[in-house]
């Protein structure tokens, strides 16, 4: 997939204002103060947008954490929920730990 091999290197930073687990979902507030709810593999992805990891590094911890998952099925699942947290304001995207893309 040509999207993830660009995204693949960069390091995913969580932007939120708050999050906050709540049984199922984890509850993130943008700086735009939007509130999104995460369902249990958008909140593992989450909580990975730490800055120490690359998107790549990402893929190889959903395989590992979720067995049956193909690697396609996680690369494609992972490159949309990180559209999404772009959308949605609650990263950054970084080519290196302290860089803004």
């Amino acid at each position: 997939m040509i999207v993830f091999e660009k995204l693949s290197p960069l390091f995913p930073i969580q932007t939120c204002l708050k999050k906050r687990g709540n049984g199922e979902f984890l509850i993130v507030m943008s700086k735009n103060t939007d509130i999104f709810y995460l369902n249990e593999v958008a909140h593992f992805i989450y909580e990975n947008c730490d800055g120490t990891q690359t998107i790549g590094d990402i893929r190889q911890k959903i395989l590992s954490e979720y067995k049956g998952v193909t690697e396609s099925t996680a690369t494609e699942d992972l490159v949309n929920v990180i559209r999404d947290f772009q959308w949605q304001d609650i990263i950054e995207l970084r080519r290196r730990k302290n860089e803004r893309v």
